[in-house]
């Protein structure tokens, strides 16, 4: 699953966070194919997000950027 995959499914619930694992759970796709998309989704600030630390893993939650098509 590409980039553009997961932003048109956060501009479909843009109020909502997701994780990792309820992306790969809603999209049928890998959670390392997520992971890495969503890496880069981060790194040029295509979507909201917000880290925690939870168990000693730092993990990510994702919201769709108003303003990106």
């Amino acid at each position: 699953m590409g980039q553009i995959e997961i932003v048109n499914f956060l501009s479909k619930h843009p109020t909502k966070w997701y994780n990792i694992k309820n992306l790969s759970k809603y999209t049928h796709t890998r959670i390392a194919s997520i992971t890495m998309s969503c890496k880069r989704l981060r790194k040029y600030n295509i979507v909201n997000y917000s880290s925690s630390i939870n168990k000693g893993y730092k993990s990510y939650i994702y919201k769709y950027k108003k303003g990106i098509k």
